[in-house]
C-alpha cells in the first residue's frame, strides 16, 4: 500500500451544502465566496459552517478573499459559536457558469494549505447544484471524497449570534453609507443609529435642515427563503406585543405631520412575497403599494386583505391607504452591494476606499450602537474619521461654488457653497452684483473661509473647483486655497483641466499700461490677459476718486487676446511673474492697499489667487459692462 495516499474525506453537513447550492443558483450573476469553518478528524475535514466574506468588486468570473474582511468574519463567527473546535478549514465560492475550480483557484488552495499543518478544503458551488470539492495538504493537491451528512449537533449553518451579527452588519454598513453622505450633503444635520426617537423606524435616522428627515428600519436575512409577507407584518413579535405593521403605523402617526413630511422606509434584503395580494402591488418607483391598492374592489383578494389590515391596526381603510401611501418598502441589495455603495460615498467624501477602511467605518457605526452615542453631526463624524485614520491623504476633493448659477455636474462635491439667491437678476448673465453689497464681507468671505477650513479637515491637499462664478470669486477661492499651505488646485477650463502643479511656462507678465493718478497712496492692478482694460479702469478710478496713486496693467507678451492664455502652464507661469511685478510696485510705492481688476480666463484668476501671498489688503472689482463695482476685500 506504500506510495498511495488515502483520500481526504470532506464531510459537509447538509444544511451547509444546501446553503452553498442556493448561493450558486442560476440567477446569480456575480461570484460569491467566504470561509468554511469546522475542525479536523485526523486528516478528514469536518465542515460545520459556511460564512460569506463580501467582495465589493466581485465579477462573474472572479471573487477575491480580502484578508482583513475574512479575519473579521472569522473572529465574529468563532466568538459567536459555542463549540471551541470551530475554526478555519477552507474556502468556498460560487461560479455562475457550470465550470469547476480553475487553475487560479487551485493555486490559491495550494498557497493556503502551506499555512496549516492539516489539510485545507476548497468547495466551488456550481449552478447545476453540484459542489466541486478539492483539498490540499502542505502545498500538494490530495485526492478527495465529498460526503454530505445530516447535522448531528447544532441545527444551523451559521451560529445564531453569528447570524445576528451579520444582520447587524447589514444595518451598520448602511449606517456607514449615510455617515459618509453626511460629509457630502450639507443639508444633513445628523445621522443616528438605533435612535430612541425613531420608534419602529429607529435603525437609521437622518435629520435634515430643509429636506425630509428619513426614518429607516433595516431587516436582514442570511438565507433566500426568508421573505416579507403578510404573516410577518401582522404577527406580534412578543406575547401581548405589537406586530411590525402596528409598530410601523404608530411611528408614522407620531411623525407624519412634521414639515417637510418625513420618509418612512423598511429597507431589507429579504424579498417581498410576490404572491401576497397587497405586497405584489409595490410600485418600483415609489416603493409603495397604495396607488394600486386603492383601485382594488372590496371583494378582490387585495380588497379583503386591505380590510383585514385596517382592522388589525384599528383604523379605517381610508386611513390605512394614507399610511401605506407613505410607507416605503425597499428591497435592497446584499451587504456586498452596500459595501460597494459605501466605498463610492467614501471616495466622494475624501476617505480611503480600501477594504480595511470600509470595515473600520462599519465598525465605527457598530461602536455608536454599543456606546449609545446618539446623533452624530458632520463635524463629529469627520473628527472620528480622522481619528480612525480614514482620511484618504491622497486623491482629489471636489469643491463646488454656485455663485451666479447652479450648473449640473457629474462630480459629487465634498463641500458646496451656494450664493445664487443673494445676487440681483434672474439669469447667470444678469447676476453681477449682490442684493446687499455688505454680504461680501458678512456672508461670502466667512462662508468661503469656513468651507476651505472644512476641506482642510479632510487631510487631502488636492481640490478640484467646479461651479459658476465670476472672476473675483475664482480669485478669492484661489486665495483661500494657497500654494503656501500645500494646496494643489484645479478647474476645468473649457474641456481641459488646469492644475496648479503644472510645471510653469517661461512667460512674462508684461506691463501693457501704466497710469499715474495721484489720488491717494494705493496701487491698482489691471490683469489684462484677454482684453485691454487699462483705459476703462482708469476712467472708473477717476470717476469715483478711488485713492489710487498708480495703475499698473499687466498682460501677456503678445498683448491681450482671447487666445493669449493657451494652457495651464502659461497661467501658472504668468501668475508667478505677475506676482513678482506687483510686489515690486508695492515695495516701490509702499502701497498700503491694492485694487484688483480682471479680464482673464477663470483658470488664470484661480492661479493668481492661489499664489497671492505677501500682499497688502486687496479689494477685487467686478465688471458691470460699462463700469465696475467693488466686491470682496481680501486681507
Amino acid at each position: 500500500m506504500t506510495g498511495r495516499r488515502r483520500r481526504i474525506e470532506v464531510r459537509v453537513v447538509a444544511e451547509v451544502a444546501e446553503a452553498l447550492q442556493r448561493h450558486a443558483q442560476p440567477a446569480a450573476h456575480r461570484e460569491r465566496g467566504g470561509l468554511l469553518l469546522g475542525w479536523w478528524d485526523h486528516d478528514d475535514i469536518i465542515v460545520r459552517c459556511a460564512i460569506e466574506v463580501p467582495d465589493p468588486d466581485a465579477t462573474s468570473t472572479a471573487w477575491t478573499r480580502h484578508q482583513l474582511a475574512a479575519q473579521h468574519a472569522l473572529d465574529q463567527a468563532r466568538a459567536a459559536s459555542a463549540d471551541p473546535r470551530i475554526g478555519y478549514v477552507g474556502d468556498w465560492h460560487t461560479h455562475p457558469a457550470p465550470v469547476g475550480a480553475s487553475p487560479t483557484d487551485e493555486a490559491a488552495l495550494l498557497r493556503a494549505s502551506r499555512q496549516y499543518p492539516q489539510p485545507t478544503a476548497l468547495i466551488v458551488a456550481l449552478p447545476d447544484g453540484s459542489l466541486d470539492t478539492r483539498a490540499a495538504h502542505a502545498g500538494r493537491i490530495r485526492p478527495v471524497r465529498l460526503t454530505i451528512e445530516p447535522m448531528k449537533d447544532q441545527p444551523v449553518t451559521v451560529p445564531a449570534r453569528a447570524a445576528a451579527l451579520r444582520g447587524d452588519d447589514y444595518q451598520h454598513i448602511i449606517g456607514w453609507y449615510w455617515a459618509c453622505q453626511a460629509l457630502i450633503d450639507p443639508d444633513i444635520i445628523s445621522v443616528s443609529i438605533e435612535d430612541t426617537a425613531g420608534g419602529a423606524f429607529d435603525d437609521i435616522v437622518v435629520l435634515r435642515h430643509a429636506g425630509p428627515d428619513c426614518y429607516d428600519q433595516i431587516k436582514s436575512s442570511n438565507t433566500d427563503e426568508t421573505i416579507v409577507d403578510a404573516a410577518w407584518l401582522t404577527t406580534a413579535t412578543a406575547t401581548n406585543g405589537k406586530s411590525p405593521l402596528q409598530h410601523f403605523h404608530t411611528t408614522w402617526a407620531a411623525h407624519r405631520h412634521e414639515t417637510p413630511r418625513p420618509q418612512f422606509r423598511l429597507i431589507t434584503n429579504r424579498a417581498f412575497d410576490p404572491r401576497d395580494p397587497i405586497l405584489k402591488l409595490r410600485d418600483k418607483h415609489s416603493n409603495t403599494v397604495a396607488r394600486v391598492l386603492q383601485l382594488k374592489g372590496p371583494r378582490s383578494a387585495a380588497g379583503t386583505q386591505r380590510k383585514a389590515w385596517a382592522a388589525h391596526l384599528g383604523i379605517t381603510e381610508a386611513e390605512l391607504l394614507n399610511f401605506l401611501a407613505e410607507f416605503e418598502l425597499h428591497h435592497e441589495g446584499s451587504e456586498t452591494s452596500w459595501f460597494r455603495q459605501a466605498r463610492d460615498a467614501m471616495r466622494a467624501a475624501g476617505l480611503r476606499t480600501d477594504d480595511d477602511a470600509v470595515i473600520r467605518g462599519r465598525d465605527l457605526v457598530r461602536e455608536w450602537v454599543k456606546t449609545g452615542a446618539g446623533p452624530q453631526t458632520r463635524n463629529g463624524i469627520r473628527q472620528q474619521m480622522a481619528d480612525a485614520d480614514l482620511l484618504a491623504r491622497t486623491g482629489t476633493l471636489i469643491f463646488a461654488v454656485h455663485a451666479i448659477d447652479r450648473p449640473a455636474h457629474s462630480l459629487q462635491p465634498a463641500i458646496t457653497l451656494d450664493f445664487v439667491d443673494r445676487y440681483k437678476g434672474d439669469t447667470d448673465r444678469e447676476r453681477r452684483q449682490l442684493c446687499n453689497p455688505d454680504d461680501w464681507q458678512a456672508v461670502v468671505m466667512p462662508s468661503l473661509k469656513k468651507a476651505t477650513d472644512e476641506l482642510e479637515a479632510f487631510g487631502i491637499r488636492r481640490v478640484h473647483i467646479i461651479g459658476a462664478m465670476r472672476l473675483p470669486m475664482w480669485f478669492a477661492t484661489g486665495v483661500r486655497l494657497p500654494g503656501t499651505r500645500g494646496w494643489v488646485v484645479s478647474t476645468d477650463q473649457g474641456i481641459v483641466e488646469w492644475r496648479s502643479d503644472t510645471p510653469p511656462a517661461d512667460v512674462e507678465a508684461k506691463e501693457v499700461g501704466h497710469v499715474v493718478l495721484g489720488q491717494g497712496p494705493d496701487l491698482a492692478v489691471a490683469v489684462a490677459l484677454t482684453h485691454p482694460i487699462a483705459t476703462d479702469v482708469t476712467d472708473y478710478l477717476r470717476s469715483i476718486t478711488v485713492p489710487v496713486r498708480e495703475l499698473l496693467a499687466l498682460g501677456p507678451a503678445g498683448g491681450p487676446s482671447q487666445t493669449s492664455v493657451p494652457d495651464a502652464a502659461f497661467a501658472v507661469g504668468w501668475a508667478h511673474t505677475a506676482r513678482t511685478r506687483i510686489r515690486e510696485a508695492i515695495k516701490r510705492m509702499n502701497a498700503p492697499r491694492l485694487h484688483l481688476f480682471f479680464a482673464a480666463p477663470q483658470g488664470a484668476a484661480l492661479m493668481l489667487g492661489h499664489h497671492w501671498n505677501l500682499m497688502p489688503p486687496t479689494v477685487v472689482y467686478e465688471h458691470l459692462g460699462t463700469t465696475y463695482a467693488p466686491t470682496m476685500s481680501i486681507n
